[in-house]
């Protein structure tokens, strides 16, 4: 689903790693009470290199908006054999 690596000797507490799970894995409009909440999900419909710039996009600006004790410093991707795209999201703690 989603990979955190190591962030270099700092570390993300368990109730920020599961506030991020729990952005990154809802579609946006899907949470009563705020419809902003997750993530965009039309960019699976979208070709596979414009859906990972607006992936990175959306995941960046939620995060500020959402998990202030982190920030994203980049978005990077592995692209499996089977065509599935898996996002690689790297984190530093303010």
């Amino acid at each position: 689903m989603f990979q955190f690596p190591n962030l270099k000797g700092e570390r993300i507490s368990e109730r920020t790693r599961k506030r991020l799970m729990n952005l990154y894995s809802i579609i946006e409009g899907t949470q009563p009470l705020d419809r902003g909440f997750g993530l965009d999900g039309s960019v699976l419909d979208l070709p596979p290199e414009a859906a990972k710039n607006r992936y990175a996009l959306d995941v960046i600006q939620k995060t500020k908006r959402y998990v202030k004790e982190v920030e994203v410093t980049e978005v990077t991707f592995l692209t499996n054999a089977d065509g599935s795209i898996l996002p690689t999201i790297h984190l530093k703690v303010v």
